[in-house]
């Protein structure tokens, strides 16, 4: 209380976490947190720092899951205008598998996203091969649990091979190399899943950054997507 006040609660409420919402996936350690005890690190408690509807608008307890709020990524995006495009899809978000619910993340997340803009390539506006990035203010040396949430609005080709693919980086290092969720997660168009990442964030102090990439084995012009 401040001085000469009082302070009281009027009523304490608890809710257990959902079972899916925490490890259920591995978790891909990336640059110094490669070398980190991942069952260790798992143990410790973790606090919410940033949470992102990419492409779409502010998400909160009205039009989302367990009360949370969801920021839209514009303040966060890194570099020029134009290198990246908002997609959304108004078909029914799927969640067939247990580790993948509503209550990991709600629709409103899953139905848009933000895409490389291939066209930015081609018009020269960047390189042929050019990232979308974001960047997140973080604390020093820190350890941070990155979860990106991601789902593929495009049908699943039946030809082997064929489809996006693209990279994932956590800071400068490489989070997942050839992601070509058709084909190695999501067995279906509009499935929602997410991959989770360990990182430590810059000794000499600054950003933990977040970026995806056209591979140079994809097949497709898009470089990738990212819906959370």
């Amino acid at each position: 209380p401040d001085p000469g006040s009082a302070a009281f609660v009027n009523a304490v409420e608890m809710f257990p976490a959902p079972p899916e919402l925490l490890w259920n996936s591995s978790v891909t350690p990336v640059g110094a947190a490669a070398h980190a005890d991942m069952a260790q690190w798992q143990q410790q408690a973790l606090e919410t720092v940033y949470r992102l509807n990419v492409g779409g608008p502010l998400a909160s307890k009205e039009n989302g899951t367990l009360w949370r709020t969801w920021l839209p990524d514009d303040p966060f995006l890194f570099g020029p205008l134009g290198i990246s495009m908002v997609n959304t899809t108004n078909t029914p978000i799927v969640y067939d598998d247990a580790a993948y619910t509503r209550e990991v993340a709600p629709d409103i997340i899953y139905k848009t996203q933000r895409a490389t803009n291939a066209s930015a390539g081609r018009l020269s506006l960047q390189p042929p091969l050019f990232n979308v990035t974001w960047a997140f203010p973080a604390e020093r040396g820190a350890g941070y649990l990155v979860r990106l949430h991601f789902c593929d609005y495009e049908l699943v080709s039946s030809v082997v091979g064929v489809g996006i693919m693209f990279n994932v980086f956590i800071g400068p290092d490489m989070g997942t190399p050839d992601l070509m969720p058709t084909k190695t997660i999501a067995t279906q168009a509009n499935r929602a899943f997410y991959l989770d990442y360990a990182a430590t964030a810059p000794i000499a102090g600054g950003n933990l950054t977040v970026s995806i990439g056209k591979s140079v084995k994809s097949s497709a012009d898009e470089g990738g997507f990212l819906n959370g």
